[in-house]
């Protein structure tokens, strides 16, 4: 997409319609939430419609909700939200904000390991993380012709995301942004992570939103984020044996 300059449509990306997608992306998160919230083990849907199928099926599900895990779901939604309220409302005053995310997963783990839920509730957990990068090893091009067209929809889906995050950012803080260099660096990003069997990536609001209200303004921010997840991946992975699925969710 850098390369044949496509960073033009951007101009296209006007405020309504970057609202709009922001609000919908929300709410397709919220929904593919919902199993995990409810401790159902359901099969993803595919095609068209997602939101609708998931809802559907979660509907049908609801008699096998574990009710543990809804608990568990429960308590950290009554942490996380007060304390992004607080965040929110005291940003002045808060020299840096607290971090719910942390606690929440700290606690969630410590719990689940001294009270043993996985065993005893059936409450999912994370299990083994293994620590390291994986080998580098070129993608499976034989695949190319089945995710094709998921490939471009979701090439194209990533760049708005990130170019509307972008914008709405540069907008609030008085600058602006170049399209085509957002092109070029997340085209460099997924390709030096393909050769390690990534996720493509993209910006999200939800951490967006976390670093400009940690005072966040250069890379360098991003640099120290990328650190402390490093240090997951090679040292740390091991202590989230214990952490329970169903916060991942909340946390979403």
């Amino acid at each position: 997409m850098f390369v044949v300059q496509l960073g033009f449509l951007a101009t296209y990306l006007s405020e309504p319609i970057v609202k709009a997608f922001t609000n919908g992306a929300a709410l397709h998160v919220l929904v593919s939430q919902l199993p995990s919230l409810l401790g159902l083990a359901l099969p993803r849907p595919t095609g068209s419609f997602t939101i609708f199928k998931t809802l559907a099926s979660v509907a049908r599900a609801l008699p096998r909700t574990n009710v543990a895990e809804l608990l568990i779901s429960a308590l950290c939604l009554a942490l996380l939200v007060p304390i992004k309220e607080i965040n929110s409302r005291f940003r002045s005053k808060l020299r840096t904000p607290i971090p719910g995310e942390i606690v929440v997963v700290l606690a969630a783990t410590g719990v689940c390991f001294a009270s043993s839920l996985d065993t005893r509730y059936d409450v999912q957990i994370v299990g083994h993380l293994p620590a390291g990068f994986p080998q580098p090893q070129l993608p499976a091009l034989q695949s190319l012709p089945q995710v094709l067209g998921d490939t471009v929809a979701i090439a194209f889906v990533a760049y708005a995301v990130s170019v509307s995050l972008a914008m709405i950012y540069a907008e609030k803080h008085g600058y602006t942004i170049n399209p085509n260099q957002e092109l070029l660096a997340h085209g460099v990003s997924n390709l030096v992570s393909s050769l390690f069997t990534c996720f493509p990536s993209s910006a999200t609001l939800a951490t967006t939103n976390i670093l400009e209200s940690a005072g966040g303004h250069t890379q360098l921010a991003g640099f120290f984020s990328s650190a402390v997840v490093l240090m997951v991946l090679m040292w740390l992975g091991p202590l989230f044996h214990y952490l329970p699925k169903v916060r991942l969710g909340a946390c979403a």
